[in-house]
Parts: structure tokens; sequence; C-alpha cells
């Protein structure tokens, strides 16, 4: 970097020679204000860098460097499109200068302006030939402008500088038939085929095409003239899987994958791969479990101590919802190897049913391997809670908090709140309240915060202006959330308000449907106040029959029927 500076700043020092002495004394100005611009950018004080350069700028108002070096201190403090209008400027100011086109074609590409980006790409392959980057910049542009032939023109000028590669000839087919020009795609794979005769995949690959187009008999006799001189070749018998289920021949398609899975020359990765493909895409879902069953019996019994082989089962037993099975194999996967955290999760997630004890087990095991993983904390947090023990679940979710990466706002909006409710639950107000501030910090709109928030001042009865305000937001974003709604009908009780209270509890019941006890208990106590005993009677035993066996609800039910 110093170096191409001093070469800058000697190609400026140069030009004045032969200048008149106003111009040599104008050139020094420039010179020195650039110098200590550049010294300015390199020490990071990038508003008094700016402050030389513009200086630079009322001198030589058509020198290119001077809008280049401005471009790069904007671009520095996330100026972007500021810093693209001055690279643009210098680019017109210095049309021939490489360095500059090249930093300008990602900023057209990224803004979609192809004919500009095209433009200079062209400039750029014909001042740089040797650099290919540009050519597959300019086919992908010619591509995304629906320009197929003039992107196979560029893929012919590599061909004949490097001669035949599979990766331009697959382009160049890929082009052919998108154009519907099938005889020269063809040609295009018989160019492969010729150029490298000991690739049989290439063969595979015509007998593809040509299975592809309908000509079935040729795509046959391909495959089985391969066959003939290797039996083992499982990327031709897979092809020929695809023959057979095109014929409708079920039978003999399943006998083949069946055979590819037990032979032993065929590799696991090409047995994975039928599997994937040719099994568990069918859309029979009789014959898709019979030949399951069997392939994954077969693959167990070649390949079962193969720990990819155990995930692979693993992916398929989860996806299929078989979840004993599923953590079976989890568990013997992770006793051999408790690096793998995605795992972990999983096996936390299919042992929910079990104990509360046994699963916090599980999440400690995970925390001896991964003892600085925040999701795990988290997971711990919440199973200490549904076993109310929150002292606990608050120390776990502040070191879920600790270890979570301090840009994703997101999650650490969800986790302070979290440790906000246990707080609240624990009546540890003034430490909730933090929490949930800084909750909201990261995210304003977090409605289970807000709401939650807003239920804690309504219960101590203070600030509840501010847990109006909060409330409101959460009913006027969910309107047929019945918490929601029945928060919002708390804060008005709490404020005597007491005919809104009754609008929005009903509400709540109307989208509850009758099913969450506090809300009914609210309700009788909404009804209460207003002098209607015998509906708050109702609503209080609805709650006691919803499963609320409180103490201070039993109080209410006997005092009304007094």
């Amino acid at each position: 970097m110093k170096k191409s500076i001093f070469i800058l700043l000697f190609v400026l020092l140069s030009s004045s020679f032969g200048l008149a002495q106003s111009d040599v004394e104008q050139q020094k100005k420039f010179n020195y204000f650039f110098y200590q611009a550049i010294e300015k950018r390199r020490q990071a004080k990038f508003d008094e860098a700016v402050e030389y350069l513009q200086r630079c700028k009322e001198l030589q108002p058509q020198t290119a460097t001077v809008y280049y070096e401005l471009s790069a201190i904007n671009s520095l403090c996330g100026n972007q499109k500021e810093a693209f209008d001055l690279l643009q400027k210098a680019a017109q100011l210095d049309s021939q200068n490489v360095y500059y086109k090249e930093r300008l074609l990602p900023y057209y590409i990224s803004s979609k302006q192809q004919e500009k980006a095209i433009e200079i790409c062209l400039f750029l392959i014909d001042k740089k030939p040797q650099e290919e980057s540009y050519f597959y910049a300019l086919i992908n542009l010619f591509v995304e402008t629906k320009r197929f032939s003039e992107a196979l023109l560029q893929l012919d000028k590599l061909e004949k500088r490097n001669g035949v590669e599979e990766h331009i000839s697959f382009e160049k087919i890929k082009f052919f038939l998108q154009l519907n020009q099938k005889k020269k795609a063809e040609q295009e794979i018989r160019k492969l085929i010729a150029t490298f005769p000991s690739r049989t995949d290439y063969v595979t690959l015509l007998g593809n095409f040509f299975l592809d187009e309908g000509e079935h008999k040729k795509a046959f006799d391909i495959y089985t003239s391969l066959l003939k001189k290797n039996p083992n070749d499982a990327v031709t018998k897979i092809s020929l899987v695809k023959y057979y289920e095109i014929k409708n021949d079920v039978q003999t398609a399943d006998s083949l994958i069946l055979e590819i899975i037990a032979n032993d020359y065929v590799g696991l990765d090409a047995k994975m791969k039928i599997i994937e493909e040719s099994v568990l895409q069918l859309k029979s879902d009789q014959r898709k479990m019979n030949l399951t069953e069997k392939v994954f019996s077969i693959l167990l019994a070649k390949h079962g101590e193969n720990e990819r082989t155990q995930l692979f089962y693993f992916t398929y037993l989860f996806s299929r919802k078989q979840n004993e099975k599923a953590l079976e194999v989890a568990e013997s996967i992770l006793e051999k190897n408790p690096f793998y955290e995605d795992l972990w999760v999983y096996r936390i997630e299919l042992s929910a049913k079990k104990d509360a004890h046994e699963l916090l087990a599980i999440v400690d095991e995970a925390l001896q391997y991964y003892p600085q993983s925040s999701q795990f904390y988290y997971i711990k947090a919440l199973q200490l809670s549904f076993s109310k023990r929150n002292e606990e679940a608050v120390e776990s979710i502040s070191q879920a908090i600790l270890f979570t990466d301090p840009n994703n706002a997101q999650m650490l909006s969800v986790f302070w709140g979290l440790k906000g409710d246990f707080l609240s639950s624990l009546d540890r107000g003034e430490e909730a309240e933090s929490a949930y501030e800084n909750s909201l910090t990261f995210n304003p709109n977090e409605l289970s915060v807000l709401n939650n928030y807003a239920y804690m001042l309504a219960k101590q009865k203070r600030n509840l202006k501010k847990a109006e305000r909060m409330s409101a937001k959460t009913v006027e974003a969910e309107p047929s959330n019945a918490i929601y709604l029945d928060t919002y009908a708390w804060i008005f009780f709490m404020k005597e308000d007491f005919r809104s209270a009754r609008f929005y509890v009903e509400r709540a019941i109307a989208q509850d449907g009758g099913k969450n006890s506090e809300i009914y208990l609210h309700y009788g106590d909404i009804l209460s106040v207003l002098g209607e005993e015998e509906a708050a009677l109702k609503a209080w035993q609805k709650a006691a029959e919803l499963g609320d066996d409180s103490e201070e609800l039993k109080l209410k039910i006997e005092n009304s029927q007094k």
C-alpha cells in the first residue's frame, strides 16, 4: 500500500516539471494537500482527509485521483451511494483507468445496472484478457438479460483459448437446451466424450440426454453397453433406474436400486444419492415405505458403523416423524461423538415427553460439550421455569444472554424478555422492569414483551399510562389475540374504567373460545365490581372448571355463594 502511495505521489510531483511558475506553485500546494489527505486517511481521521481532498478539488477539479480517494473514504464511512457517485466521476475523468473500472463493476452488478456492467466487462476483457473472471461475469450478465447467444460466444472464446473443459461444455449444453438447439447440445456432449475417452460418465450423460428427449431405445443401448464393460458403474445404474421408471417397470427399477445398495463396489456417496433421488422422491407412499425399509436395512448392514450413514438414517427418521427410532439413533451417534450441536438440539426436542428432571439432565450434558451455547442455556431456562425453579431460570437465561452474538438483536430481545418474565414471577419488579426495558431496546416491537411488561405494571397498579400504551400496541398488531386483549382489559380494570375492561375481556373470551382460566377469573372480577354477582360467580366457576385451583379463587366463589 505504501509503495503504491509513493508511486502516486511521484507521478503527481513529477507532473510539476515544465510548468509555469504560478502553475508550479499550484501543483506544490496540490501535492501537499494530497499527501496530507493520504496520511489522514491512513490514521482514520476521515473528516480531516476530506477537507484536504476538497482543497485538492478546488485546485484541480478534473483530477480523477481526488474523486477516487473521496470515494474510498465515503465507502469506509458507510456512505455507499456517495462513494459510488464519486467513483463514477473518477472513472469518467480517467476513462482508461483499469483499476477504477474494476472497482465500479461490483457496484453496477449489485445495483442491476447490467448494460453498464457489460460495458465494463468488455473493457476489462480487452485490457486484461488473461483474467477469466471477467469472462464469467460477462456470461452471467448475458444470462441475466436473456442473451444466451452472446453468452455462448464468450464461452467459445474461452474454449478456443483453454481447450475443451467440462465446466465450459456444461454451460454450453445448458444454453443450447435453453435455446432449443438440441442437436448442438448433443454435439457438445459428444465432443466431451471424444476429448476425454476414459470418462464413461460423459457417455452416461449422452444416454441421459436421449432419455430426456424421449429417445428411450438409444438411452437403453448406451446404458447396457456401459454396464457390460463395467457392471459396478453406479452412475449408469442410477440412470437405468430412471429408464425403468419411465417405462413403468417398477419391479425392475426397485430390484436395481436394491442391487446398487448391496454392491460393495459402489461407494457410500453414490448409495446415499440414489436413496435421496430415486427412493425418497417416490410419489407412491406404499411403494416408498416398502422400498425405504429395504434400502435402509441393506445400507445399515453394509455401512452401519459409518457415522455418515447413521446421520443420514437419523435425518430420514426425523423427517418421517418416527421419533422413538430417531431418538435411539441420535443417542447412539452422540454416545460415540458428542460434538454435533444440532443433533443435541434434536435429541432434546425428541425427549420433550420425558420428565423435567431427565430432560434437564440431557441439556446439562449438552452444555458439557458446548459450554458457551446460548440456545442450550435458553432451553434450560425454559425447562427450569416449567418446573417452577425460576431463580435458577434467571441464572440460566443470563448465561444465554452472555453468550449471544451482540449483533443478534432479535434473539437478545427474546432472552431479555424471558428474564423479565422470570423476575416478575419472583416479584422482583425493579429488576424485571430493567430486563423488559433492555429487551425493548433491542426490539421495540416485541409483542410478547410489551404484553408481559404491561401486565406486570397493571398487577402492580403503577405506571398504568405506560402499560396502556404498550398493551394498545399489541392489540393493534394482533386484534384477535385473546391474551393481549385480556391484558388490555386488566389495565382498564386497574384504572377503574370497568366498562372498557368488560368490553375487552368479553372480546378476549370470544377469541379464546372459553379455554383460558385466567381470562374467566378476570371476567368474574370485572363483573363483580359492576354489581353483576350472579354472572361473576358463573365466570369464577368456569375458571375453576378450567383448572384454576388457587385459594384466592376458592375464596371468591365461597363468598359469592353466601
